[in-house]
């Protein structure tokens, strides 16, 4: 199976060698790798250029694009995947570390489970040296190296599925792209959610990546209690985006789901809202009784994440 890397860079000068070194260090080389840059003003344009011409990388398939406007994380994946011809996708973070062997795994245990049409990796979280943190909300674990499959009330309940983990079968992404246009769908957890509801996502417990938290994280910080108290951090602002999700997903998986689990992902996503409403108004004994809610795709963490917010400020 022919393997793509989809690279998206916006100001990632910081670095972005440091992450292209680690894809051509891999021990299984891709069969191309697609680079889009979303008109950086920073030299992430002309550090990319070097490094290409540097290692001779240009007869190898790595090409790099700069896009005539700036379109935003979503539709600049989506249009590099388009231009894209791997059986197997996977995205690259502007400012993580990728480990030797990731594309090796991940690309081996998909072309041996035909069923799998998406799969994720465990990864570190590093600090922007590259060293390992610690803190409430962080598990570094080694893990296991065994690959299972994940139900989709585990996704729904999971804190995070990040793009920079996720490798995925072209076939399943044609499917998606077959019933819906939205940019946003094509991305990391929607794209998972929906190859949950169908039995096909797998995920491999072996850290393959080291996902990189600093202060301009395109998702933030999310480690630690330390990013809550940080000057600009805004829990409702971090919890709109929660709830676009959910209003997302669960249009995504209605024809996947009972009309009990509809029934019960729509009153989740009524309690994101209400959660925003409490957290603006610094309700904390309303916040608090949403964690004995019952409805599994209640996300709880997300409600424990609100209190500490209103707790420390």
């Amino acid at each position: 199976m022919k393997i793509s890397v989809i690279v998206t860079t916006f100001n990632g000068e910081k670095y972005i060698e440091e992450q292209l070194l680690s894809i051509l260090r891999q021990t299984r080389q891709p069969d191309e790798v697609l680079i889009s840059d979303d008109c950086s003003s920073d030299g992430t344009e002309s550090i990319v250029k070097r490094f290409i011409e540097k290692n001779g990388l240009a007869e190898k398939a790595w090409h790099l694009k700069i896009n005539d406007h700036n379109m935003g994380l979503w539709s600049n994946s989506h249009q590099t995947v388009m231009r894209s011809r791997g059986d197997i996708l996977f995205w690259s973070d502007q400012d993580d570390v990728w480990l030797p062997d990731k594309i090796k795994q991940m690309a081996g245990f998909m072309e041996s489970e035909s069923n799998a049409l998406a799969l994720s990796s465990r990864y570190f979280l590093v600090d922007s040296d590259l060293r390992r943190l610690k803190g409430l909300f962080v598990d570094n674990r080694e893990g296991t190296g065994a690959t299972t499959a994940k139900s989709l009330k585990y996704v729904l309940n999971t804190r995070n599925l990040a793009a920079q983990s996720l490798a995925v079968r072209r076939d399943l992404y044609e499917e998606i792209l077959l019933k819906y246009d939205d940019p946003y769908i094509f991305f990391d957890t929607m794209i998972i959610s929906y190859a949950a509801a169908k039995g096909s996502y797998y995920l491999m417990d072996m850290p393959l990546t080291l996902y990189r938290q600093h202060d301009s994280n395109c998702s933030g910080f999310i480690y630690g209690l330390g990013f809550m108290k940080k000057e600009g951090y805004s829990r409702p602002e971090a919890i709109r985006p929660q709830i676009k999700m959910m209003e997302t997903r669960n249009i995504i998986l209605s024809e996947f789901l009972s009309g009990t689990d509809k029934g019960l992902l729509a009153e989740a996503l009524q309690v994101a809202k209400k959660r925003l409403h409490y957290v603006e108004e610094r309700k904390i004994i309303s916040l608090t009784g949403m964690l004995f809610s019952s409805n599994p795709y209640v996300n709880k963490k997300w409600i424990i994440a609100d209190l500490l917010y209103l707790l420390l400020r």
